[in-house]
């Protein structure tokens, strides 16, 4: 009976250090991301957002940009901002500075489903394919789940489940009943969940801090086998079209589509989706 205690008091303890542990470990994550993408604008940036909502409201989509522009020049990063900037470019027929702003909002929320929606329209009417239509529903349906919640949701769900972590061991140690089976239990599908939530957060935001997307800006591009325009022409890819940067040369950079295609073309025909703030 005392070796069952002792080894008892034993697991309890562990479990209330590894509960610290993983406070810290979800308290460090949670500043970090916001760090990363909250930006604290100057008073006079929401003014200019404002501003451009009621313009776009009125139809003066060029107006409306140009506030928008200040907005962003003045410091602001937001979701709501990019997303505003990427209509008003669309109003305007600029498809692929419309596709850069769809997809620098949902790198800040990939929840934000108005901007997903006009994303995959646009993607839909540029020249080169861009969705994968033989992509089955199983593969679809995980990749909304993946992207279902933004970081900073996950984070949140991560601290709560952490929190009832911490509940469930402190109850189980008040517990004046011998068997504890229901709490080890809950604790330890809520570590199994929490682990697997912590992956989940941790893998997007190693997708955000190390996004290398970029989008062709120029109405035709051609793709050389090299970093100069005398190695021979692969493909041409027009605007609009989402690529993925693999290395850069000079004034070449590599590139891949999303059909598994890659070669080089000139740095100047592209903007990266990733910000600079």
């Amino acid at each position: 009976m005392k070796s069952f205690l002792d080894f008892y008091l034993k697991c309890t303890f562990a479990m209330r250090r590894v509960s610290k542990l993983l406070f810290l470990l979800m308290i460090t994550s949670f500043t970090m991301v916001l760090r990363a993408e909250i930006v604290i604008p100057p008073v006079s940036t929401d003014n200019y957002l404002k501003a451009g909502i009621l313009e776009y409201q009125k139809s003066n989509f060029r107006e409306a940009l140009d506030y928008f522009l200040l907005a962003e020049n003045t410091g602001l990063s937001s979701p709501t901002l990019y997303y505003n900037l990427g209509n008003a470019y669309h109003q305007q027929g600029k498809i692929a500075l419309a596709i850069v702003y769809y997809k620098r909002a949902l790198l800040l929320d990939s929840a934000f489903s108005p901007a997903r929606r006009n994303l995959d329209f646009m993607l839909s009417i540029t020249t080169d394919k861009q969705i994968d239509l033989e992509e089955n529903a199983m593969s679809r349906f995980l990749t909304s789940l993946y992207y279902f919640f933004s970081i900073n949701t996950l984070l949140c769900i991560c601290l709560s489940v952490l929190a009832l972590i911490i509940l469930f061991i402190h109850l189980q140690w008040l517990s004046p009943e011998k068997d504890n089976t229901v709490f080890r239990f809950l604790n330890f599908l809520f570590l199994f969940i929490l682990l697997g939530l912590t992956i989940m957060t941790y893998s997007r935001i190693y997708l955000v801090k190390n996004n290398n997307e970029a989008v062709i800006t120029e109405s035709t591009v051609y793709v050389f086998s090299g970093p100069a325009d005398s190695f021979t022409r692969l493909f041409t890819i027009h605007e609009g079209t989402v690529l993925k940067i693999q290395k850069e040369e000079l004034n070449w950079t590599q590139v891949s589509t999303i059909s598994g295609y890659s070669g080089w073309i000139d740095s100047n025909t592209y903007l990266r989706i990733k910000n600079k703030h």
